[in-house]
């Protein structure tokens, strides 16, 4: 396992309740790793889930 890769790693990831992950956070050695599995639109819904003007 290179910690100082943006591979994500091969492990088993337990999600539930959920089927699959959106944002993910994890560490290792003395770096921390966010991936976020969405494209603009889905990162544009978690931003403004209403759709709402400000």
């Amino acid at each position: 396992m290179n910690w100082h890769s943006w591979q994500v790693p091969d492990m088993q990831v337990n999600t539930a309740p959920w089927s699959v992950y959106t944002l993910w956070q994890f560490a290792g050695d003395d770096e921390d790793r966010s991936i976020a599995t969405v494209d603009r639109d889905g990162w544009q819904r978690l931003d403004n889930p209403t759709g709402q003007a400000s």
